[in-house]
């Protein structure tokens, strides 16, 4: 199963006025944790098709 985050303008903007941080660091973290998250993901597939063999 593979989970992509996406998350709307506005609860970007609202993310913002809570922790104080720029939209570009809120957009910068979402990137990056898509980017782990599919790393991961693509680890995890391969783990799975080598124990197949």
């Amino acid at each position: 199963m593979r989970f992509v985050l996406l998350v709307q303008e506005d609860d970007k903007a609202k993310l913002v006025e809570e922790t104080g941080l720029q939209l570009k660091q809120i957009n910068n973290w979402f990137i990056n944790q898509r980017k782990r998250n599919w790393h991961n993901n693509s680890q995890t597939s391969t783990l799975k098709s080598k124990r197949k063999r």
